[in-house]
């Protein structure tokens, strides 16, 4: 028994350090070493989120994954699925539209948004549309900018295809074909405008490839 408390005698003191030391090291973790150490506390993300319908119709048609897409303001905007709805007030109301973006649409401003299949153009917040030609019929439009597009033209070469990337950097007044490698491009983007990186594929068996 006597050795029974010495041990007990050695080990509490030994759990009261190490308690000590724990908090110590805690109370610095919670600090970033590049602040000023008066952080404030931290606070779950979800402790101040409050959402609201927007919108709501019971005859509302849309898929299963319907898509939407706001301009950086917030106030012009669409949501696409079986049927299309427009917004020009944040989503406070909508107007139905015929369901032609099945390609995505792109929006730059207030005022300016490009559906991307068929590849059209409004300036006017989605009242009137500009079909803009592209250089073939069969292909991609990725959009970078309110100016700058490229076109994946797609060729069919049996159970495999060659693609011809085409470049507009006027809105789709004219394109320039672009020199790439023969074969298979998926995507291309650029971060400049001049730089360009593409994923290209040589064969259906092969890697697919960063190109820059």
């Amino acid at each position: 028994m006597v050795g029974q408390l010495r041990t007990r005698n050695r080990v509490i003191p030994a759990l009261v350090v190490l308690a000590l030391s724990v908090m110590m090291t805690w109370e610095g973790c919670e600090k970033s070493p590049v602040s000023n150490g008066e952080n404030p506390a931290p606070v779950p993300i979800t402790s101040d989120v409050k959402w609201q319908v927007v919108y709501t119709d019971p005859r509302a048609r849309f898929t299963f994954r319907p898509g939407v897409v706001f301009d950086s303001s917030g106030t012009f905007g669409f949501a696409i699925g079986e049927q299309t709805y427009r917004t020009t007030d944040g989503g406070r109301s909508w107007i139905a539209m015929p369901p032609n973006f099945g390609g995505g649409l792109f929006i730059t401003s207030k005022q300016v948004a490009y559906p991307l299949g068929p590849f059209q153009k409004t300036t006017d917040a989605g009242e009137s549309w500009l079909r803009i030609a592209t250089p073939a019929n069969s292909g991609r439009v990725i959009p970078v900018t309110e100016d700058l597009f490229f076109f994946l033209e797609f060729i069919p070469l049996g159970t495999w295809f060659n693609t011809v990337c085409w470049k507009t950097e006027d809105g789709g007044s004219s394109w320039t074909k672009m020199g790439t490698p023969e074969g298979a491009i998926h995507d291309v983007t650029t971060a400049d405008g001049v730089s360009i990186v593409l994923t290209f594929q040589g064969s259906p068996n092969a890697p697919i490839s960063l190109y820059y």
